[in-house]
């Protein structure tokens, strides 16, 4: 996977952390930020990509990788883009 600067600039808030995207959802309430969790659960299945989900209390924490390769992919900047869409 390459050009990683190109692809974060139209996702804002995410960021590259050991090797993995990764960016914390911050909302209003535990029940929304459930919400957004069960939101994942389609994009997730439709790509067959599926995230490691972090919920604390009104904050969602996503990280994506390759869990074949253990690198990024192009899913895991598509599923990043979807999540977004979730939340705009």
């Amino acid at each position: 996977m390459q050009n990683f600067d190109e692809k974060l600039t139209s996702l804002p808030g995410w960021k590259i952390v050991e090797g993995r995207l990764t960016k914390i959802f911050k909302f209003t309430s535990f029940p929304t930020a459930v919400l957004f969790v069960n939101r994942l659960v389609d994009p997730a299945e439709e790509l067959l990509h599926y995230p490691e989900v972090t919920l604390l209390f009104n904050q969602v924490r996503i990280s994506l990788i390759d869990l074949h390769s253990n690198q990024l992919t192009d899913k895991d900047f598509e599923f990043a883009k979807k999540a977004e869409e979730l939340v705009s």
